[in-house]
């Protein structure tokens, strides 16, 4: 019986077999995204609506999504299967706002995490614009 880091493991040792087997390609920009609608619908309460309802996308084999960024969306899906994400003050924002919109929630909590890192008297206003982003972030600013 698998438990959850072996499953994960298995997952991710055979991440390349999601271009052979996946049904579904997340069209960003230019990039097409190769992914299992199952896999993503267990991360993203997001896609979990768009593929289990009657939604056009859920029926689509390409599914578009507008004004995302490529490579902040391959590293949401490559969460999906691994559970890892790298979060720096690079992508923070970026990742912050696309958790947010696909309602993956522990991408949201660990760039809420690493803004609370960061946040000191020195910067505390520029942390403040990314809170705007995201109105829970508020609570990193109260005293």
């Amino acid at each position: 019986m698998l438990g959850g880091s072996d499953f994960r493991t298995l997952l991710t040792s055979h991440i390349n077999l999601k271009k052979t087997l996946c049904d579904v390609i997340l069209m960003v920009q230019e990039r097409k995204i190769p992914a299992h609608r199952v896999v993503l619908a267990a991360a993203s309460h997001f896609f979990n609506l768009m593929f289990t309802t009657n939604m056009l996308e859920s029926k689509s084999f390409e599914v578009e999504l507008k004004d995302a960024e490529p490579d902040i969306i391959e590293q949401l899906v490559e969460f999906a299967y691994t559970a890892r994400i790298s979060v720096n003050s690079n992508n923070v924002q970026s990742l912050l706002d696309a958790a947010n919109q696909y309602q993956i929630e522990p991408v949201k909590k660990m760039c809420v995490d690493f803004l609370k890192e960061q946040v000191d008297a020195s910067n505390c206003l520029g942390e403040a614009k990314v809170d705007q982003s995201l109105p829970e972030c508020g609570m990193l600013f109260t005293v």
